[in-house]
């Protein structure tokens, strides 16, 4: 192992990297993680996986997503199926 080296640093910049160290600890401490929804719309669907809307009919259609309702705004898609 090598010899631990020191190196100056501003007092100024320095403190200033405490201030964000201490801003972004308390963001973290008060985030809340929200799970997504089990069933999105189509558009949200779509938007997730980076497709269009058309593509996720398709799919549905084709058997290769599970969907429930008929069509239209009612229409849920399980992605994680």
């Amino acid at each position: 192992m090598s010899e631990p080296q020191l190196i100056a640093v501003d007092r100024n910049a320095l403190a200033a990297v405490h201030a964000e160290l201490r801003a972004l600890r308390q963001m973290l401490t008060n985030a809340q993680i929200t799970p997504r929804d089990e069933w999105l719309t189509v558009a949200e669907a779509a938007k997730e996986i980076g497709v269009s809307t058309d593509t996720i009919n398709r799919r549905i259609r084709n058997g290769e997503m599970r969907a429930n309702g008929q069509t239209g705004k009612m229409r849920r898609v399980k992605l994680n199926d």
